[in-house]
């Protein structure tokens, strides 16, 4: 966050990214036979419902820097919520992983998460590098253009929840903060 902006509330914070934690999570097998990734009309958003928080309608830039998914791993909103989950799961991960553990984690299969890591090669936010365990695999890492890619995500995403939860009142949306999180912990892996 630049030094310029002031933190949000905590509970603003953790709002947001509680928010961020469910739709950057998909479970095992969430898209249909014959269908690699769970396109658009199936999955747990329903039909025609790509991107959970209705972010890269019609194509335009996609507000938190990620693109409306040209060049980013697919087309329209699919291709930009592929590419958010994927860089989400490479920075929120302790060391760096394997294409595949990453398919793994956002809930694709390996030639959709190899097509958003090079997509995401390709734009600077991530980088392959040997595996320290295993020197014939590689490994996925955020740059430091991903990483700030990410923060600026973020930063958008609180202000979008500390404008909408301006509606509520302290004890709203601190009780809407615990919830949240308590549902985003339980939200299928």
């Amino acid at each position: 966050m630049s030094a310029s902006r002031q933190a949000p509330d905590p509970e603003i914070a953790q709002i947001a990214a509680a928010l961020d934690r469910i739709g950057m999570r998909r479970p095992p097998g969430s898209g249909s036979p014959g269908r690699r990734d769970g396109a658009p009309g199936h999955g747990p958003h329903g039909a025609g419902h790509g991107d959970p928080h209705g972010h890269g309608r019609g194509g335009r830039r996609h507000p938190h820097g990620l693109g409306d998914g040209a060049g980013e791993g697919g087309t329209g909103r699919r291709g930009a919520m592929g590419a958010r989950r994927m860089l989400h799961a490479i920075v929120h991960t302790e060391q760096p992983r394997s294409i595949t553990d990453l398919g793994h984690a956002i809930g694709v299969d390996q030639p959709r998460a190899s097509r958003l890591v090079q997509s995401l090669a390709d734009a600077g936010l991530v980088r392959r590098i040997p595996d320290p365990s295993d020197g014939r695999r590689v490994v996925i890492e955020a740059t430091r253009a991903g990483r700030s890619r990410f923060e600026a995500h973020v930063e958008a995403r609180a202000a979008e929840v500390a404008a909408a939860a301006e509606a509520l009142t302290v004890a709203e949306r601190a009780e809407l903060a615990r919830l949240l999180a308590k549902l985003a912990d339980a939200w299928p892996a």
